[in-house]
């Protein structure tokens, strides 16, 4: 028996050394979450590595272990002054974008060197939403209970289409279907909702609102401070 154990030791550590000495020879860092996810990672610069910049998905989804329901869409892509090329990956599920879910890789002469970001492995088994647009909207201006929204306002609405020159630009709330998370009941799940720039006059504020798409309850509202020239949505360009 003791046997036994003294060899599952000595394998078990074989393990760890191989697994260090691969770290020790491609990753200078990784920091992860508690729950194991890739955070933040430093590797070598290796001109052998399959770590290439024209590979960027592909590196995503073997070093974050996605799912086929993941996809990640390029967002930015950019290259800085001193030849650093950076992407910038929006993650979605099953054709829905993850809200706050993005994953950036960085790198020169096309390997990638630095890759940071939030990736969340999401479970949901059906995309298609209990409550349409309308109905989520009206659970979104219940929770608001303004007095005056500005799409209400003839002025405001004139004002957004020649501030923007864009004839249908206006304040009234397009909703956007995506992945959250649920903050305000405490679960931290992440849902299937809709989300809602609400614009008010009275009170003057604006505010995203995200309303669980299959029972109408408010998983989050976000407090904003925007110009009035921002603050409008366009309902042919909206994403």
């Amino acid at each position: 028996m003791k046997y036994i154990v003294k060899l599952a030791i000595t394998f078990v550590l074989f393990l760890y050394c191989i697994n260090s000495y691969a770290q020790d020879n491609d990753t200078l860092f990784i920091q992860r979450s508690e729950k194991g996810k890739v955070q933040f990672a430093r590797f070598k610069v290796n001109v052998n590595a399959n770590r290439k910049m024209q590979n960027d998905t592909i590196f995503l989804r073997s070093i974050l272990h996605s799912n086929k329901e993941d996809e990640f869409k390029i967002a930015k892509e950019f290259t800085d002054e001193l030849g650093i090329k950076h992407k910038r990956f929006q993650q979605y599920y099953k054709g829905l974008k993850v809200e706050n879910a993005e994953y950036l890789l960085h790198g020169k002469d096309d390997n990638i060197e630095v890759i940071n970001g939030d990736f969340q492995h999401i479970n949901i088994d059906d995309v298609k939403p209990t409550f349409n647009e309308q109905q989520a909207l009206e659970k979104a201006l219940e929770f608001v209970g303004a007095k005056m929204y500005k799409w209400e306002d003839p002025k405001m609405e004139r004002f957004v289409k020649q501030s923007t020159n864009n004839p249908i630009a206006t304040y009234y709330p397009h909703g956007e279907l995506l992945i959250s998370k649920d903050l305000l009941t405490g679960s931290s799940v992440f849902k299937l909702s809709w989300k809602f720039q609400i614009s008010s006059m009275l009170p003057s504020n604006e505010q995203l609102i995200y309303v669980d798409a299959n029972n109408g309850n408010i998983i989050n509202n976000v407090p904003l401070i925007l110009d009035a020239n921002t603050s409008c949505t366009d309902r042919k360009s909206v994403v």
